[in-house]
């Protein structure tokens, strides 16, 4: 009996965690897990927007910004390398899923996240001023790391 009760309890407790064996969805939808998301901000913050766009090979973002404590963050490249901190997995590629209203901005809504669309008379504006603030944080971040 308790071995049986056991059994039970080790299969309901696999169910629950994430061993990266089982098949996922290779989608933004997939992504359900707000720590994960959180993870890739962290990501993001600690190595600066350049460097992390380049690392996952995604762009800038052309169409929604991922707002969080402040920052803007390029939506498709974070709900895209939270894939891979979710499922243990290689995040999504940039050319695996399309980003914008039905599907990023919905799936990161969804976690109760707050996306914006980027003003296109803005963009160069917003690209010069989030490359200035994100390269400050890594210089930060660098000098209270060393």
């Amino acid at each position: 009996m308790y071995r049986q009760s056991n059994k039970k309890n080790k299969n309901e407790l696999q169910k629950k965690i994430n061993t990266g064996n089982e098949s996922v969805s290779r989608s933004p939808f997939s992504v359900t897990s707000q720590d994960a998301v959180l993870s890739a901000i962290d990501e993001f913050d600690l190595i600066g927007r350049d460097t992390f766009l380049k690392k996952y090979s995604y762009h800038k973002a052309v169409s929604y910004l991922l707002v969080h404590n402040g920052s803007d963050y390029d939506s498709k490249a974070i709900i895209g390398v939270a894939f891979g901190y979710q499922h243990r997995k290689p995040p999504l590629a940039n050319d695996e899923f399309s980003g914008g209203k039905a599907t990023v901005e919905m799936a990161l809504t969804r976690m109760g996240f707050q996306v914006e669309a980027v003003d296109p008379s803005n963009q160069f504006l917003y690209s010069h001023i989030s490359e200035y603030h994100h390269d400050h944080k890594v210089q930060l971040n660098k000098h209270l790391l060393a």
